[in-house]
């Protein structure tokens, strides 16, 4: 998950805003499909509190974006004077597929986008 941690920041996101003017790597070959903090906070109210039937394992998955993607975002969102450079050299796949838990429940991830867009309003509110 990505967003706002109490205390310590050592998520990306808490890294992300520390960064002063200039630039930063993004990994673009370092893939993540989870969700922002508020996103899951929905996901566990409406569908996981909400449905007793709702039982087993399942993964739950946004879509697939790479770190320097998702700094891409943060960087607009966030309104920060940095430029994400592209570097290939961390490569790893992080994603999981989450079409079980979406069959079963009919939950559809909001674009990246989206939950990145309404975390920075959330956090400019606070």
């Amino acid at each position: 998950i990505i967003g706002p941690e109490l205390g310590i920041s050592t998520g990306l996101l808490g890294w992300f805003l520390a960064q002063g003017p200039g630039t930063v790597k993004g990994f673009t070959e370092a893939y993540f499909s989870g969700f922002s903090t508020i996103e899951l906070s929905r996901i566990i109210a409406d569908y996981v509190l909400t449905d007793p039937s709702l039982d087993g394992l399942f993964n739950v998955a946004s879509t697939r974006i790479s770190k320097f993607d998702l700094l891409q975002l943060f960087v607009r969102a966030y309104q920060k004077d940095l430029e994400v450079l592209p570097d290939d050299v961390v490569k790893i796949d992080r994603s999981l597929n989450g079409d079980a838990f979406s069959r079963r429940t009919g939950y559809k991830a909001p674009s990246w986008e989206a939950m990145v867009t309404d975390m920075a309003n959330t956090s400019s509110e606070a």
